[in-house]
């Protein structure tokens, strides 16, 4: 009697962990056992989805990238566009600017023969100064 106890002291003390194995049941002892496994399956299955988010997530921004890009060619396509046009503009304004005088020295006309006659007299003046 006395050796079964000091054998079993012995036992008790020699592997705390040991005696936590062998005071579960069955199946939590394969759940125990398994456990590393399952822990390396975890780890393995989240290493793969961080892998996918971090597809996506360069997809994602590839993405963003060429729309910005997009915008910013169309916003500069805009822009240069809008310049053409005030420049156009700008040159139709002048023309008009050029030939303003040659309206304000006729004068105002107030009937029909006024004005062919202030037309007569402009044409005279142009073919004689052309001359």
């Amino acid at each position: 009697m006395f050796n079964e106890l000091k054998t079993k002291m012995i036992a008790d003390t020699d592997d705390p962990a040991q005696d936590v194995l062998d005071a579960m049941s069955d199946a939590e002892y394969d759940r125990e056992m398994r456990r590393p496994r399952r822990l390396r399956h975890e780890k393995a299955e989240a290493q793969v989805t961080f892998a996918v988010l971090q597809d996506k997530l360069r997809t994602y921004r590839k993405r963003a990238e060429k729309h910005l890009a997009s915008v910013a060619l169309g916003a500069a396509n805009f822009q240069a566009r809008q310049e053409k046009a005030q420049q156009e503009r700008n040159g139709e304004i002048a023309k008009l600017e050029k030939r303003i005088p040659d309206f304000e020295c006729k004068g105002p006309c107030t009937t029909l023969e006024e004005f062919t006659e202030s037309e007569k007299k402009r044409r005279d003046c142009a073919s004689s100064s052309a001359e």
